[in-house]
């Protein structure tokens, strides 16, 4: 291989010793080497092939020659790999719910050439339990506006969407608080910050001492958040540091706090101070009222007049945010009204009952929940949150095993950015790519048939050499089939087993194709993982004269029960008398291959090319746009975005049921 030399290549070796590690995207062309597996997480531990190629930039950069490729997780050297041009070394993933970085330094000489780098994000933890009870943060006011005490649980009726439920909880001590800041820091609010610092100020005297604080400052974004905190220096601290600057969004803001809240347990109270003016939000106050509702949380706002005042359209908005979480809008226009805003607000919060239930409808639809709560006395007004949206469905993440071909049905690498994944007709984005490197559980079924009489020996030395050439992580099972299908060794990582039943091959009779594919498949129902069968036969399913079928087992039950799997058939037909059409059909029907040998001669071969096409395989993963949990059967295309190759898999899954 020639070598870049002169000045052209010390730039390079002295540029890529100060560059940081590359990310991916349009950075990362730059490096002339690149990582390509893995790209993202599956469920599961246990070995995972991490692989590098070669990607310049440049056709002289293309040329450089390196001596070897390192590898590094969280900066731990994994192993190296000089054997390029695709490098790669196995590590074991152990933790998937843990985020991870990998790097790979293409290195020549002492000199690192060439760095790429990237995170594995934590595995999602997908909850699949059941719909949690819903809070509800009730007051109660009589004719007059007055609060109304001393209520009991006995008083209250709830429904949801107009189905009564059982309260369960009505204690406010028992549940604590998360009072939150969002305060305006914009432009448009620096005519009254004065008056923003003292309302923030006095906010939090009205904790209790199981309740926090949070502040967190907005304009066109939102700013470093403060808390959650009980110490009311570290809030005054806080809010002594807010500053104006920038546009307004603060439709955007609240939907970012709301995000920012979701992990802190118990009720929400979120307080707003702005002057009411929305410059720069992409999202609707519509949507920022719903995300309050999804955090149950209560929503004040206190409209201040900026240097423009509050506009009427401002003033209805705060009024709708409110009232549609359950909250009040305030809008004081002196510092003398000050303390008067604050105690309604703490008298308000106070005055409160926290209710809970669990709904009787217990659907993870994302769908709206209406209720509705009312006392014995109609004259007694209720005033809570109208509703709330119910979890969202459980993300259905499948992962699908393929293997890329060529034109000449060999197996070829593929990336993460050459495949297209199509479930139904919908595009998917795909959230993890790697080599399958997983055991594989394989039953080796061989033609044990009269018409292979004379040729034991080369099929015994066949059979032999794919042994061989299997991981020891692997298990192999071998079965013969004639007049019918019998064991001769079970499946297992245990060579001696199937080593002696190699040794044992003997011809004679029909041939029972079916039966034979039928007891393989069989015995691999039962087992977890990846798994394939490997069929080796010279003719069709008969019997000994050739009169009619061999097996008991008829065509189309086997192709029934192969559809419901995702177990390969990897078919190897020799001679003339072969069934071809029925082995073609078997291979592509499983994601397999079929191979037509000239003579037994070339067995060997064939089977080298089996576990070459087992060896290339990918497993891809995503979070399907059809979140229905129906049972039914998904179509599934993977399409390259390169020219001549062939992407080859099960077709599709079945989705989960309820």
């Amino acid at each position: 291989m020639s070598r870049l030399t002169g000045p052209a290549a010390l730039f390079l070796a002295l540029l890529a010793l100060f560059l940081p590690p590359a990310a991916h995207g349009p950075a990362a062309q730059a490096s002339i080497i690149q990582i390509t597996s893995p790209q993202g997480r599956i469920a599961s531990t246990g070995p995972v092939r991490i692989v590098a190629q070669i990607r310049a930039a440049t056709e002289s950069a293309a040329e450089m020659e390196i001596d070897a490729v390192r590898f590094y997780v969280d900066d731990q050297l994994v192993g190296e790999d000089r054997e390029g041009p695709v490098y790669a070394v196995q590590w074991a993933d152990k933790n998937p719910f843990a985020p991870v970085s990998i790097r790979v330094e293409a290195v020549r000489g002492d000199l690192a050439v060439g760095v790429d780098a990237v995170t594995l994000p934590a595995l999602d933890i997908t909850d699949e339990s059941r719909v949690a009870s819903v809070l509800l943060d009730v007051s109660v006011l009589d004719e007059e506006g007055r609060y109304v005490s001393q209520l009991t649980r006995d008083h209250f009726a709830v429904s949801e969407d107009g189905k009564a439920q059982t309260i369960e909880l009505m204690d406010a001590a028992l549940v604590p608080t998360t009072h939150t800041l969002l305060v305006d820091t914009s432009n448009s609010m620096s005519y009254r910050f004065d008056f923003v610092r003292r309302v923030a100020r006095r906010m939090g005297s009205s904790m209790k001492s199981n309740d926090q604080m949070v502040v967190l400052p907005f304009a066109s974004s939102l700013g470093p958040m403060t808390g959650p905190t009980t110490n009311l220096a570290a809030i005054a601290s806080a809010v002594e540091a807010l500053q104006s600057k920038g546009g307004t969004a603060i439709a955007d803001a609240i939907i970012a706090t709301s995000e920012r809240l979701e992990s802190l347990d118990g009720r929400h109270i979120i307080v707003l101070i702005t002057d009411g003016y929305d410059e720069q939000s992409t999202a609707r106050f519509e949507q920022a009222m719903e995300a309050v509702r999804r955090l149950h949380g209560t929503l004040y706002t206190i409209g201040i007049n900026g240097a423009a005042g509050v506009s009427i359209r401002g003033r209805e908005a705060l009024k709708q945010l409110a009232a549609g979480t359950g909250g009040k809008a305030f809008f004081p226009s002196r510092d003398e009204e000050l303390p008067v805003v604050h105690d309604k607000v703490a008298a308000d919060v106070a005055s409160r009952y926290l209710l809970t239930y669990t709904p009787t409808n217990q659907d993870r639809d994302g769908l709206w929940r209406k209720i509705q709560v009312k006392t014995g006395n109609p004259l007694l007004t209720v005033r809570t949150r109208e509703g709330y949206f119910a979890a969202a469905p459980t993300p259905i993440k499948p992962t699908l095993e393929f293997v890329a071909r060529d034109t000449n049905h060999r197996p070829v690498a593929i990336n993460a950015g050459d495949l297209v994944v199509v479930e139904d007709g919908v595009e998917q984005k795909v959230t993890s790519f790697q080599e399958a490197v997983a055991p594989v559980s394989i039953v080796m079924a061989l033609d044990k048939s009269g018409s292979m009489r004379g040729e034991e020996e080369a099929v015994k030395a066949a059979a032999g050499a794919f042994i061989d050439a299997l991981r020891p992580e692997d298990a192999l099972g071998v079965l013969g089939f004639s007049e019918g299908a019998e064991w001769l060794a079970d499946v297992a990582p245990y060579r001696t087993w199937s080593r002696h039943a190699i040794a044992q091959y003997k011809t004679f009779g029909g041939t029972a194709l079916y039966d034979g594919i039928g007891l393989a498949l069989e015995r691999l129902e039962g087992v977890k993982g990846r798994r394939a069968i490997v069929v080796m036969t010279d003719g069709k399913d008969e019997d000994n004269p050739g009169k009619g079928p061999g097996s008991k087992l008829t065509f189309q039950e086997i192709s029934q029960r192969l559809s419901q799997t995702d177990i390969a058939i990897y078919a190897i037909g020799l001679g003339k008398g072969v069934d071809k059409l029925t082995l073609e059909h078997l291979a592509e029907v499983t994601n397999g291959e079929a191979y037509f040998p000239s003579d037994v001669t070339r067995l060997a071969d064939e089977y080298r090319r089996v576990v070459e096409d087992l060896r290339r395989r990918y497993i891809v993963g995503y979070t399907s746009t059809n979140s229905k949990r129906d049972g039914k059967w998904r179509t599934v295309e993977l399409k390259s975005r390169l020219d001549g190759l062939v992407i080859a898999s099960r077709g599709g899954y079945e989705a989960p049921a309820r």
